[in-house]
């Protein structure tokens, strides 16, 4: 009958619906986030936005990290290329006292060290930097695949619903005929 097809039909579309919101709750499960199907309008309308902005603002900070060691190494190839002139001049630049070559190897050593250091905190801040954008990507599908489980139980399950009502209204109004 119309009713079995429709009930069947309905029955499919809860099923549909459940397995998407089991899919949502392992995706979630990353970010640490509870998914049900009484909660997707707060997931979707403050949870899903505030973690992304969360990591937006992570990844500008990681950003401004990455820009102050860049310059931070910058800034030490520089005093190593003056310290290096300054050790074949033999002579200051600044007061005129004649430079002792140990105390240039020294400088340069150190100064070697902090361009060393300064380009591994780069690689370690571009590292996260590369953790947190993979992450907002993931949310950012999730916020989308989240947008469509509450699409598709607004307009498929609840037009399944709706008309198996309406038909079952509808044998309920010959049964009381007869």
């Amino acid at each position: 009958s119309e009713l079995a097809t429709a009930e069947d039909e309905l029955t499919a579309a809860e099923a549909e619906f459940e397995e998407r919101v089991e899919a949502l709750a392992d995706q979630a499960s990353e970010f640490d986030v509870e998914v049900a199907a009484e909660n997707l309008e707060k997931l979707r309308d403050t949870v899903v936005p505030d973690l992304i902005e969360d990591t937006n603002a992570e990844l500008n900070d990681i950003g401004n990290a990455i820009a102050e060691h860049r310059n931070d190494k910058q800034r030490y190839e520089e005093d190593l290329a003056e310290i290096k002139d300054l050790g074949e001049q033999d002579k200051c630049p600044k007061c005129g006292k004649t430079v002792e070559d140990a105390h240039v190897e020294s400088e340069v050593e150190e100064l070697e060290a902090a361009i060393a250091a300064a380009q591994e905190a780069v690689e370690d801040a571009q590292d996260t930097e590369a953790d947190l954008q993979s992450r907002k990507d993931e949310l950012q599908a999730f916020r989308e695949d989240l947008l469509d489980t509450i699409t598709y139980r607004d307009d498929t399950l609840e037009a399944a619903r709706d008309e198996v009502e309406s038909l079952r209204d509808e044998v309920e109004e010959m049964q009381s005929r007869i």
